[in-house]
């Protein structure tokens, strides 16, 4: 599995254990607040450098609730932020920071009804050792 697909499955895992609704898109109005959207995974090509696998993985999370509901808002985007932080590893890699969590609190008046919106994207150094060297 990639390494990307892993991030995205271990983040997905924490998430839900920690009673989060989590989706991969953008879930019908209809929806219960708040939720979590796992959105775009980026990751470049694979470098192998003496017998490692090392990938940068580029996930973005967003949390949306309420406009009334900013402290719950806050304290789920950095219960979440301290995750990553500390996240190091998925079943076939070892992950760490790569660089600092960009991140954002506001408001999306994309709809018709305004949300608050947290915004976190976080880059990894993704790294697995290779057999044979």
């Amino acid at each position: 599995m990639s390494p990307s697909k892993q991030v995205l499955d271990t983040v997905w895992d924490y998430l839900e254990s920690a009673g989060y609704n989590v989706y991969d898109y953008l879930p019908a109005k209809d929806v219960s607040y708040p939720f979590v959207h796992l959105g775009d995974t980026f990751d470049n090509d694979d470098q192998r450098i003496k017998g490692l696998l090392r990938s940068s993985v580029t996930q973005r999370i967003d949390i949306y609730h309420t406009l009334k509901n900013r402290k719950e808002l806050t304290e789920m985007f950095e219960e979440v932020k301290q995750y990553l932080r500390l996240f190091n590893n998925t079943k076939d890699y070892t992950v760490k920071l790569n660089s600092p969590i960009t991140s954002f609190i506001g408001k999306d008046d994309s709809t018709s009804t305004t949300y608050l919106r947290g915004f976190i994207e976080v880059e990894f150094l993704v790294m697995k050792k290779l057999g044979g060297f």
